[in-house]
């Protein structure tokens, strides 16, 4: 059930502008038979200094775990929180290549003790975009790399996706790290399908013993899920958004300073949901 902290809208560390000005999003998974359940509070304020080309991302997540049948102190595990800033910038080369970069840091981190370097993580991508298909029914091939921690640990990963709107009414992506297919229902309302692989990397302020003689320093979180979501406007600037899913693969465990793992928790695949709102001028 681990699969949902990053499975809603976040702040995503691979190449995309980022449309949405405003968002806040809460996700929980039901009770299951693993080994620990969540719920999530997520803000994201972007702050565009130039309009499609240099976008400050601000992010806050917070999240609360509930463990069972863990035979050590659940205590230093039972919240963790992550604040983000990212840096966005789209440099137009001609009509029909762009480069994309951003840059970005985290604290991640239970701040159990006082913030340290080893809570802080960085992050950035690097990408050329090329524009193809017509204004009607444009498409976007993406190629790049980036350095994220979607893989449960910090690691430089490709990416490479192809975009096109087919009508004015479906469109779909395929590619790393996300795949999804878009289908506007009418003016309002819009139903999207996706496949994604996403994680994070963070630090225990001070150290967890799992027994007498071996201690975490780091948790370590991966997923791959498939998922649903509805976006409903209320107007021109607000929409809602109801999002569920269900996780293909994911991998929740505990590690010392030398990435070795000590203790992987039981997440069986299971289903999640969230709910949120955005605002977008």
């Amino acid at each position: 059930s681990l699969i949902i902290l990053l499975a809603v809208v976040s702040l995503k560390t691979y190449c995309q502008s980022d449309d949405d000005l405003f968002s806040f999003n809460y996700t929980l998974a039901p009770t299951g038979n693993d080994d620990v359940n969540f719920y999530k509070t997520n803000f994201k304020l972007s702050l565009p200094i130039k309009k499609d080309i240099l976008f400050n991302t601000l992010a806050f997540n917070y999240h609360q775990f509930n463990y069972y049948d863990v035979n050590f102190s659940k205590d230093e595990l039972s919240s963790l929180y992550e604040l983000s800033y990212k840096l966005n910038h789209t440099y137009l080369l001609d009509d029909k290549w762009s480069l994309n970069s951003t840059l970005g840091v985290s604290l991640v981190s239970n701040l159990d003790n006082a913030i340290s370097f080893n809570d802080i993580f960085l992050n950035g991508s690097l990408a050329f975009i090329k524009r193809v298909g017509t204004k009607e029914k444009p498409s976007h091939f993406t190629f790049g790399a980036m350095y994220t921690t979607i893989t449960g640990r910090p690691s430089v990963l490709p990416i490479i996706n192809y975009e096109k709107k087919v009508n004015e009414k479906f469109s779909y992506q395929i590619g790393f790290p996300e795949a999804y297919a878009q289908y506007k229902l009418n003016e309002r309302s819009t139903l999207k399908t996706k496949l994604e692989l996403d994680g994070y990397y963070g630090n225990l302020s001070s150290p967890v013993f799992i027994n007498i003689s071996e201690q975490v320093n780091k948790v370590s979180f991966s997923s791959t899920s498939l998922g649903l979501e509805y976006n409903y406007w209320m107007g021109d600037c607000w929409t809602i958004v109801f999002s569920g899913g269900y996780s293909i693969i994911n991998k929740y465990k505990v590690e010392n300073n030398q990435n070795e793992s000590n203790y992987k928790f039981n997440t069986k695949n299971q289903p999640y949901f969230s709910t949120g709102i955005k605002f977008n001028l």
